[in-house]
């Protein structure tokens, strides 16, 4: 398959047919990026700019293939095209923006309510990320025996530049379209279902293996009883809020979470801390919340430090009704604080559609702890590739129970395709944070 001639022809066209961006259900696109500047006779010209090191890397695949027989390069040739695959989503997530952003200015019920649907467009576009990164999952997974002819970094690297440049191009053809017109039969009141319908799944509740959820509880407890203190503190947090498996038990959870701190464990310290520094029990007792968090940033707790410092400046928590407002228009924060109340029962009745429905609100505006919450309620309900893509997004704004987390499923390898590197990587970034259970995997690690 010749790519080059195929970007090429579909680029003319496209440019040729700006209400081709609505009609094309998966155009080829581009590298880096493709830059769309005005021409001197004022028409959008496509500029692609290929990453040099990509271009080695691109030569490198050419002369590794260039003796390859015929049945060799069939074999490559349809592993390709099923990786490439995957581009139709980055395609459909640029035009879908591209969309919004047309009626967020002409349609007045999507300007009015601008950040819910940016929000909406924001778990749009993990549901995708999610799928494809799935779908190449199980492409890698079957690698090795459809193409062992081939280094697989070189085919690798292979995918990255044939992948980079299909979506820069594509991306560069959706925004002359966009410049030239060609979004402007956009149905506005389909783009806001397609938002609805995106979050309205995410919202949905997946099937739970209950057995499964069982035997886990069954086996905290266990660890907990005979004194083990990591699921002493899990246990504990778990009867704080209730779930799946675990009636809620504040006075029960908090003897745990003190047993297990009282042990000198760090973890176990700062959960205590944080619970007593909130109004999870009606009102917050400051001075025992500055005890255990003092105890835990002794320990390195960079977290704990930092809360500790800002305790006695942090204003009241705000009343349930003003987080309300502030969570219906929009704010992150508020959606972010809103969804925890409901997933804990704190101040309202314990309701776990309304918490998710708040926290991916929150975390579709970016907001890492929402991630970080919503990576743990999909990957208890086996929506595991959804899970940790957002379990990702929030190890790399620094949230270090997403880091750890991260870590401990390629370490584990039953997820995702088992990978140490990645697993020391984020164990690393999580005990630089000050996580104790990061510190000792590290250290069991390096035996």
């Amino acid at each position: 398959m010749n790519f080059f001639k195929a970007i090429l022809f579909l680029c003319l066209i496209f440019i040729a047919t700006p209400a081709a961006a609505e009609e094309t259900s998966s155009p080829p696109a581009s590298a880096e990026a493709g830059a769309v500047k005005p021409s001197a006779d004022g028409g959008p010209v496509i500029k692609l700019n290929v990453d040099p090191a990509l271009e080695k890397l691109e030569t490198a695949y050419k002369n590794a293939t260039k003796n390859f027989s015929k049945e060799q390069l069939e074999a490559l040739k349809k592993q390709e095209e099923a990786y490439l695959k995957t581009t139709n989503g980055d395609i459909a997530i640029i035009s879908t923006g591209l969309q919004l952003k047309f009626c967020s200015e002409n349609n007045e019920d999507i300007k009015k309510n601008a950040s819910k649907y940016q929000s909406e467009f924001g778990v749009l576009r993990n549901q995708v990320q999610a799928a494809q990164r799935a779908h190449q999952a199980r492409l890698r997974s079957i690698r090795d025996s459809v193409v062992p002819f081939i280094d697989q970094k070189i085919l690798d690297d292979h995918y990255t530049y044939m992948s980079k440049l299909i979506v820069g191009l594509g991306q560069g053809m959706l925004e002359a379209s966009y410049q030239k017109g060609g979004f402007a039969k956009t149905d506005c009141q389909e783009v806001a279902q397609k938002l609805d319908a995106a979050f309205k799944k995410a919202n949905s509740p997946a099937e739970v293996d209950e057995a499964a959820i069982a035997a886990k509880v069954a086996e905290i407890k266990q660890a907990a009883a005979n004194g083990d203190v990591d699921a002493m503190t899990n246990l504990g947090l778990m009867q704080l809020s209730g779930g799946t498996g675990i009636p809620k038990d504040a006075k029960a959870g908090m003897d745990l979470l003190t047993k297990a701190a009282e042990k000198d464990y760090g973890r176990a310290q700062y959960m205590l801390g944080l619970v007593y520094g909130s109004d999870m029990f009606g009102s917050a007792d400051k001075e025992k919340a500055k005890y255990w968090l003092g105890k835990a940033a002794a320990k390195g707790n960079k977290k704990a430090a930092a809360v500790l410092r800002t305790l006695d400046k942090a204003p009241p928590p705000e009343s349930l009704e003003t987080v309300k407002k502030k969570a219906e228009a929009g704010d992150a924060e508020a959606e972010y604080i809103l969804g925890s109340r409901y997933a804990q029962g704190w101040g309202v009745d314990k309701d776990s559609d309304a918490a998710l429905k708040w926290l991916l609100l929150s975390a579709g505006q970016g907001h890492p702890l929402a991630q970080s919450d919503v990576a743990v309620r999909l990957l208890n309900a086996n929506r595991t590739a959804e899970a940790i893509d957002w379990m990702t997004k929030a190890a790399n704004k620094g949230v270090t129970n997403s880091q750890y987390e991260l870590a401990s499923i390629y370490l584990d390898g039953r997820l995702v395709q088992a990978d140490r590197d990645k697993a020391v990587f984020w164990f690393k970034k999580a005990a630089d944070a000050g996580d104790t259970r990061a510190i000792e995997a590290l250290k069991q690690l390096d035996k």
